[in-house]
């Protein structure tokens, strides 16, 4: 089970995500380490992935994650836009595929204001591969213009491009948004 792993293994699996975020995201990364883990009832589904429950609502498919993930990703024509906003971070299948696709030919954008469920997601899975693999900018606060702008500073070529934006279906159920 998921939910059973020691303290130890947690909390290397947080050091270890939080520390390929880098520079850029330094600040959104000293957040989530300050936060306190949010109660994330994590399971492992049918496909063999992770899944999971917070406050009563599912943050991914109980049945085929992995594969929900993938569906949202290849939703996102990536040739047409070189910048994808992603408006919530769920149990976060649908950003490790769109990290995968997108590689560094473009810029991932994460909004995710609830810094206790990154944290508590974080903490009990292993993302470091997909994480510094990818061009990926975290955000939590969608009034910090200056966060926003700081990030993006030296992108404007990119941001030209084209700019898609993908709400994971979890977010707007689970926020209200």
């Amino acid at each position: 089970m998921i939910d059973d792993m020691p303290e130890t293994l947690t909390q290397s699996y947080l050091e270890r995500n939080l520390g390929c975020l880098g520079p850029a995201n330094r600040d959104f990364a000293e957040a989530v380490r300050r936060a306190p883990a949010a109660a994330v009832q994590c399971e492992e589904a049918a496909d063999g992935a992770a899944t999971g429950m917070l406050e009563g609502r599912r943050l991914a498919s109980r049945h085929r994650p992995l594969e929900e993930g993938e569906r949202l990703a290849q939703s996102v024509d990536i040739v047409e836009h070189a910048v994808v906003v992603v408006l919530g971070f769920g149990i976060g299948h649908h950003v490790a595929a769109l990290a995968r696709r997108m590689d560094r030919s473009g810029v991932l954008v994460v909004f995710e204001p609830d810094l206790s469920l990154i944290r508590a997601v974080f903490e009990r899975m292993d993302f470091s591969e997909w994480l510094s693999g990818a061009i990926i900018v975290w955000m939590h606060d969608a009034s910090d213009r200056a966060a926003i702008a700081r990030k993006l500073s030296g992108a404007d070529a990119i941001v030209a491009q084209g700019v898609a934006i993908l709400e994971h279906p979890a977010h707007r159920a689970r926020l209200g948004k």
